[in-house]
């Protein structure tokens, strides 16, 4: 592929990819396929599915940048993004009127932040990642 050239999941992509749309488009897209149990986040599973799948895919799928660093000052790699993006949840969650305002936003945008539809191959390859590290409950 030449330099000016892009790859087909960046053409079809209407938005640069956030850590939070893939988390979220992740989980709807497992949904879709059956997975109805999921770890909680920000748990141990969770940090090591986004390393696997950002060591094993970023330079097919230059947008897992997303996902930022991660840390070892343990026993596993943590993604501080993460953390941060629960807290900055936890912390929406307590104002019912601002957790209602980014739902009515989510939906209204629903096709906008499609993952599976902006990013069909990449939405697979998290399914499989994540099936293979037995992810699911």
């Amino acid at each position: 592929m030449d330099h000016g050239q892009s790859s087909s999941h960046e053409q079809n992509a209407p938005h640069s990819l956030n850590i939070l749309t893939l988390i979220r488009g992740f989980v709807e897209y497992a949904e879709a396929h059956g997975k109805k149990t999921f770890p909680v986040i920000p748990s141990r599973p969770w940090h090591e599915f986004l390393y696997r799948l950002k060591k094993e895919k970023s330079n097919e799928f230059p947008e897992l940048e997303c996902i930022g660093r991660f840390d070892w000052d343990g026993p596993y790699p943590k993604n501080p993004e993460l953390e941060e993006l629960w807290v900055a949840f936890l912390l929406i969650c307590w104002n019912l009127d601002g957790y209602a305002v980014m739902q009515d936003w989510l939906k209204q945008h629903a096709n906008y932040l499609s993952f599976s539809r902006s990013y069909p191959e990449l939405a697979a390859i998290c399914l499989a990642i994540a099936e293979d590290m037995k992810f699911f409950g």
